[in-house]
């Protein structure tokens, strides 16, 4: 890649009306060839990772209290030369919502999308089992939503998913990256994938043929960073927007 500094914008994923942090933490890398100019581009290159299941206080960069046994130097170093945001809120509790949100910058209210699945009728009303019925809600974000990458698009940009997708009822339902702006996309969760046949077993090895093989600092290989690695180098002649839901 050309010589590039990162800038990064991390927000604490808080939800304004509880007092408890959800666990969706988006950490937002604007790409800017500093090294060739004191002035942000006009329009700087976009990396934007959201990672499911982390705390906000689970990074360094945002520890208040008790010292996090969470070892984030990378991150706090992103952060320590970027700037960092103490009021960016989750839209949801939940994965796909927050992700719909994100996606097309509207309320999972407006979109009807307020829960991971949905598409399914209410739960018939039943005085013991089910006394309160549960709302309809939708099993997708619909194809008409203007996502970031189909903004962005308009402006010169080509746009690249890697990870997690699953804005609709499943990780493989319509509508998928490809049909809402994203020019290249490849599902993998990664080293986040479930462990199999339960969370004390597959632990990554240093065997060649371990898909997750450790590398000399003992850190698993992860195919979404690869992925993300990989559309960046090839898009760098180009404006580019890149987003990594972790699941």
């Amino acid at each position: 890649m050309k010589d590039i500094h990162l800038f990064k914008i991390v927000m604490p994923s808080i939800h304004p009306l509880m007092n408890r942090s959800f666990p969706y933490t988006l950490h937002f890398f604007l790409r800017l060839p500093w090294a060739m100019a004191n002035e942000r581009p006009e329009k700087p290159n976009i990396v934007l990772i959201l990672a499911d299941d982390l705390g906000w206080q689970d990074v360094g960069c945002y520890d208040l209290d008790e010292p996090t046994p969470m070892e984030t130097p990378h991150i706090d170093l992103l952060a320590k030369q970027g700037v960092q945001f103490w009021q960016g809120y989750s839209p949801a509790p939940t994965c796909a919502p927050t992700r719909c949100a994100i996606m097309s910058g509207r309320h999972p209210a407006v979109l009807q999308k307020t829960h991971v699945v949905g598409g399914n009728p209410p739960t018939p009303y039943n005085k013991t089992a089910h006394p309160i019925m549960d709302p309809w809600f939708s099993g997708r974000m619909k194809l008409q939503e203007v996502t970031i990458a189909e903004a962005l698009k308009t402006n010169g940009y080509i746009s690249g998913h890697t990870g997690k997708w699953h804005m609709a009822i499943d990780h493989n339902a319509f509508p998928q990256p490809q049909d809402q702006g994203f020019d290249f996309t490849r599902h993998h969760l990664g080293a986040s994938a479930a462990m199999r046949p339960h969370r004390l077993t597959g632990f990554a090895t240093k065997a060649k043929g371990d898909a997750y093989q450790l590398d000399q600092d003992g850190f698993p290989k992860d195919q979404t960073t690869l992925d993300a690695l990989n559309f960046m180098e090839e898009s760098k002649k180009s404006l580019s927007f890149s987003i990594m839901p972790l699941g």
